[in-house]
């Protein structure tokens, strides 16, 4: 229906490249017809294959279409975010993801932190807000690495929940939400099976 063929320099298969996705193959020969760097390039991608393939070409984003597949499936993969269709493509998504919501400083703090608990992180490569924050903010970071995922399923992407230290909300004073919290991670959440986002670090001031 968008007749997107005929705006098409040429096409490459899979089948034809030495590797099939979910090697990187076919990005890597796609660039190369080009004449693009990696960096310059933004992959669209619907398959969990697709999305590996992308990430490992090193293209600057890889963007998820919900075709077939979660939000939370394409992020674990690789995705630096995803979209329904094509419609939801827009300056303001762009605009997103060629900034990030982490500050130089903290962003060194987490990938520190992260390196102490046995992840090669090599930079956080985008800080995405999500919904919600009344008492805290909590970014979607998406994770890259010295090494080959492939060899330690490493995750691709975190969630980092910043709690705002000057916070007035009355009920967090009363209940000391931040304090049994800091208790609940520090001490049991990884001791204990529980229906809660897994904790691989913990960063404090």
């Amino acid at each position: 229906a968008l007749d997107l063929r005929r705006r098409m320099d040429f096409l490459v298969v899979g089948a034809e490249c030495d590797r099939a996705k979910p090697f990187p193959d076919p990005y890597e020969v796609a660039m190369a017809r080009l004449g693009a760097r990696p960096e310059e390039c933004i992959v669209f991608e619907d398959s969990r294959s697709g999305v590996k393939s992308a990430v490992e070409s090193k293209a600057r984003l890889v963007i998820g279409v919900r075709s077939s597949l979660t939000d939370h499936v394409l992020m674990q993969h690789g995705a630096n975010a995803t979209v329904m269709d094509f419609r939801e493509v827009d300056s303001q998504l762009f605009n997103q993801l060629h900034s990030s919501l982490l500050s130089a400083h903290i962003e060194e703090r987490v990938v520190a932190v992260l390196r102490e608990n046995g992840f090669p992180v090599k930079s956080i490569s985008s800080a995405r807000q999500l919904p919600g924050g009344n008492i805290a903010q909590c970014l979607r970071m998406t994770v890259q690495y010295t090494t080959n995922t492939d060899e330690v399923p490493y995750p691709k992407s975190m969630i980092l929940k910043m709690e705002y230290a000057d916070s007035k909300d009355k009920m967090v004073e009363a209940l000391h939400l931040y304090d049994r919290e800091w208790d609940f991670y520090r001490d049991v959440s990884r001791s204990v099976r529980t229906r809660v986002p897994r904790v691989y670090a913990m960063v404090s001031d």
